[in-house]
């Protein structure tokens, strides 16, 4: 993974980024993505008991 990261970094180096840009991107990816999976647990976890609640009626 180290790799891939440091060939990514370089790959935005050639584009013309700065460092600061890069790792500001970097890092708003990875916390983007952390919050999309947060919420997509969440939201099946919500749909999961609601399906249930359905199945328990009479």
């Amino acid at each position: 993974m180290e790799r891939a990261f440091q060939e990514l970094v370089e790959r935005a180096e050639r584009a013309g980024w700065d460092t600061l840009e890069i790792y500001v991107a970097l890092q708003s990816l990875a916390d983007h993505h952390m919050l999309a999976k947060a919420a997509n647990a969440e939201t099946d976890r919500r749909i999961a008991e609601l399906l249930n609640r359905r199945n328990q009626k009479p």
